[in-house]
C-alpha cells in the first residue's frame, strides 16, 4: 500500500532518516567512483585518478558516466542505476531543503516514494540491493580484466591483485572470520 504524502513528509523530517539518506547516498557514491577507478584505469594508476579526477564528479556525472558506457554483456547489476537515480532525487531534496512539504515541484515525480513503504525495511532492502548489484559490477571479468589484468595469476579468478587496498581489507576480513 503506497505511503500516505503527509506520513511521507513526516518521514522525511526526521534527523534520523534524512541522515541515513546522505549517508547511504555517500556510499553508494564511494562504489561508483571504485567502478568509474576499475573500468578506466590499471591498479597501478587508480591513485591518481581518484585523486585528481573522482573529486570532481558529482553523483550525477558518476551515474551518468557508468549508465553509458558501452558494455560487453547487458548484466542484471545495471538495475543499479535506476535504484541510485531514485535514491539520488531522495538526497537531493532533503540536502537542499530544510523542512520538507507539499511545495517541492521533486515531490510530485513519486517514483521513489515507495522506499518509504515500512520504513525502514523496503529502504534497506533497496539500497542493499544496489550495493550487490554494484559490487557484481565491480567483479565482474569486463571491470577487472581492466583494471588488474594479470589478477588470476595471484590466486582464484575474481580475486584483486594482492597490490590493491581492497585486498588487504579482504585478507583481513578472511582472517578474522577464520578466528571465530
Amino acid at each position: 500500500m503506497p505511503i500516505a504524502r503527509d506520513e511521507l513528509f513526516e518521514l522525511l523530517n526526521q534527523n534520523e532518516v534524512r541522515g541515513k539518506v546522505v549517508r547511504d547516498a555517500a556510499a553508494l557514491e564511494d562504489s561508483l567512483s571504485l567502478a568509474l577507478t576499475f573500468y578506466f584505469t590499471t591498479n597501478q594508476r587508480y591513485e591518481s585518478f581518484e585523486e585528481l579526477l573522482l573529486p570532481r564528479l558529482s553523483l550525477n556525472d558518476k551515474v551518468g558516466i557508468l549508465e553509458k558506457l558501452p558494455y560487453r554483456r547487458q548484466y542484471k547489476s545495471l538495475g543499479a542505476f535506476k535504484l541510485i537515480r531514485q535514491l539520488q532525487r531522495v538526497r537531493n531534496i532533503l540536502a537542499h531543503r530544510s523542512y520538507v512539504s507539499d511545495y517541492p515541484k521533486e515531490l510530485k515525480a513519486d517514483d521513489w516514494s515507495y522506499l518509504f513503504e515500512n520504513w525502514p525495511s523496503t529502504y534497506d532492502r533497496v539500497v542493499g540491493t544496489a550495493h550487490r548489484y554494484l559490487s557484481r559490477l565491480l567483479n565482474s571479468n569486463e571491470f577487472l580484466d581492466h583494471f588488474a589484468p594479470n589478477r588470476r595469476q595471484f590466486g582464484r579468478e575474481g580475486d584483486i591483485t594482492p597490490h590493491h587496498p581492497m585486498q588487504r581489507t579482504r585478507r583481513r576480513r578472511r582472517a578474522a572470520e577464520r578466528k571465530r
